[in-house]
């Protein structure tokens, strides 16, 4: 765990990188800080004036768990960003110590509960997403505790069922952090159930199943979530997860045929082992592994399908599929067939020289961080655009997060072409760009920065807006053009 923690600071070398996501995070943290409610700065694509006056949008896609953990330090006097790093740190901590704590009180063997942590404290996966302010990581630690109390319920068959009053808060907890979360309740039901008698192990499944989603239902129908668009998105990209996979087993970065091909075996791998556990008798516990990773993979392909298109197969997505992996390989050394104990050390093996073979290439990108915190935007004249925008009373952009972060104001967005997440056209477009132009009258101005990395291609153009609104440009900065009347 001490190596976790060394690693993470090493890798972030002391600052949190703060992605669009992030500042979002940040802003809803602030807002709940001081009094203002779980509710979002920004404008949204249901509403995209919601937040104009008083910066109090409501929370659109994201839940609202992490960024209350963020408010929680904020209010002892530390910044958000400081409390996301905080929180990081914690959560990479805990989901080593958790991941290491069930090996070694389903196997008994300490070298195996060392092997379990030690891969995934030195795993570049973990390493890279907890320098983010992100929930990514926090999520993973809730898998990790989760996956530790489900084993407890299996192993207290026969001895009272208290532990089993854990999994419920337990799913709800990590729902709250990211919705996919809810699929938890498919593996709490296969430990509710696991060695107990026919009627009891109805009941307890029952419970582990209800209990979590009336609650989660409860919290989104008191208005405080707005419903999801729920649309088709033929837009999943296998390839891509599969390349994702393979990057955690291959030596040699980039090389894009390789990922793939090592990608399909790790994938082959799984799936031959979660039918052999479904086949053959196996330990309740690696049921519990095996359960707890399919259910992921399943709430991972149907949220891409159904809510959100936009969202790449990277290992931001996969995290908690990649350390669920680590630990069923380490589980699969201790298999009675010494054919499978061969494959699994080798697996591990591989992803050993993988992550010490990326770790050069992610301490050197450490000096170069990406999003907000990267130079493309830190060598923007900030100060300056900020100047020049105090003259305005309303501020319109296509980065309400940057005028937020660095000026600390709400602003209008510029209206959708369609959404980036369910790929739908905007059919308000027009009457939207003329509300624009309607709030910008008289004392209003448009700022657009330019990122090369994140085009947002689904927002109106520029011309559009300037167009609709009879603007004319006022200021030019490099990075960045004000328009006004």
């Amino acid at each position: 765990m001490a190596v976790a923690g060394v690693l993470s600071l090493v890798v972030d070398r002391g600052r949190v990188w703060l992605l669009p996501d992030s500042v979002t995070y940040l802003g809803v943290a602030h807002n709940v800080a001081h009094g203002l409610g779980v509710t979002s700065p920004f404008p949204n694509a249901r509403d995209p004036f919601a937040a104009t006056v008083t910066g109090r949008g409501p929370l659109v896609i994201w839940p609202p768990g992490y960024p209350v953990l963020l408010a929680a330090l904020m209010v002892t006097g530390r910044t958000a960003a400081t409390a996301a790093q905080v929180w990081s740190t914690v959560a990479t901590v805990a989901t080593v110590g958790l991941l290491a704590e069930f090996t070694w009180r389903t196997t008994g063997r300490r070298g195996l509960a060392v092997m379990s942590g030690g891969l995934v404290a030195v795993s570049t996966v973990l390493a890279q997403n907890a320098r983010f302010a992100l929930s990514d990581v926090l999520f993973t630690a809730l898998v990790a505790g989760f996956l530790l109390a489900a084993a407890a319920a299996t192993a207290a068959v026969g001895r009272g069922s208290a532990v089993l009053w854990m999994l419920p808060p337990l799913v709800v907890a990590a729902a709250m952090v990211r919705w996919i979360g809810l699929v938890l309740v498919v593996p709490a039901a296969v430990a509710a159930a696991a060695g107990r008698p026919r009627s009891e192990a109805r009941r307890a499944a029952a419970w582990q199943l209800l209990v979590p989603p009336v609650a989660v239902a409860a919290y989104v129908l008191s208005g405080s979530v707005p419903p999801r668009t729920v649309a088709w998105h033929d837009v999943l990209d296998p390839l891509g997860a599969l390349r994702t996979v393979g990057t955690w087993f291959s030596p040699a970065a980039g090389s894009r045929g390789l990922d793939l091909v090592l990608g399909s075996a790790a994938a082959a791998v799984v799936v031959a082992t979660a039918a052999a556990t479904l086949l053959r008798p196996a330990p309740r516990h690696r049921s519990l592994i095996v359960a707890t990773l399919g259910s992921l993979v399943v709430g991972l392909v149907v949220n891409g399908l159904l809510f959100d298109a936009s969202t790449p197969w990277d290992d931001r997505l996969l995290l908690p599929v990649a350390v669920l992996v680590v630990v069923l390989a380490v589980d699969l050394v201790a298999d009675r067939s010494v054919p499978v104990r061969r494959a699994a050390v080798a697996v591990l093996a591989l992803f050993a020289v993988a992550q010490l073979c990326a770790w050069p290439s992610l301490l050197s990108a450490s000096g170069s961080p990406l999003g907000f915190t990267g130079r493309s935007w830190t060598g923007m004249p900030m100060a300056a655009i900020d100047a020049r925008l105090d003259r305005y009373r309303v501020v319109a952009t296509n980065r309400p997060e940057v005028v937020y972060l660095w000026t600390h104001r709400p602003s209008l967005a510029v209206p959708e072409r369609f959404s980036p997440i369910t790929l739908e056209p905007n059919r308000q477009l027009g009457v939207q760009l003329r509300q624009l132009a309607g709030s910008l009258a008289g004392d209003g101005a448009v700022v657009f920065y330019d990122d090369p990395t994140n085009p947002r291609p689904y927002l109106a153009t520029e011309a559009q807006v300037v167009r609709t609104a009879g603007l004319r440009l006022v200021a030019s900065f490099p990075g960045a053009r004000i328009y006004a009347r």
